[in-house]
């Protein structure tokens, strides 16, 4: 397995996770012995934390489904419909997104 891959779902799981959350609240709990001079492994990990607790704010506030988490390319697509929709300054209301499967075909 790939280091990245492998840092990746550490920070995605919940309870690292409740760690940074927590960390971020209070100022006593740090992440790593270091505050200064991180590794590269160290700001991948961070990056992906910061990530991955976007994605669980939006599920907590119901602006897309859980199953968004099911797959890598919807976690990425969906970071990237919210990047391009933030950018968008037209004045349109944005409606949220949920990912719907649907088995049935279309209808001609």
């Amino acid at each position: 397995m790939n280091i990245d891959n492998r840092i990746k779902q550490i920070a995605k799981s919940q309870e690292h996770q409740s760690l940074f959350s927590i960390s971020k609240e209070l100022s006593n709990i740090k992440l790593f012995y270091n505050d200064t001079d991180l590794s590269r492994l160290q700001m991948i990990y961070i990056s992906y934390l910061f990530y991955y607790h976007n994605i669980y704010m939006d599920i907590d506030m119901k602006k897309v489904s859980k199953r968004v988490l099911d797959n890598e390319i919807f976690e990425d697509a969906y970071s990237i419909w919210k990047k391009e929709g933030k950018e968008d300054n037209t004045s349109k209301p944005k409606k949220d997104i949920s990912l719907v499967f649907s088995r049935s075909k279309k209808r001609k």
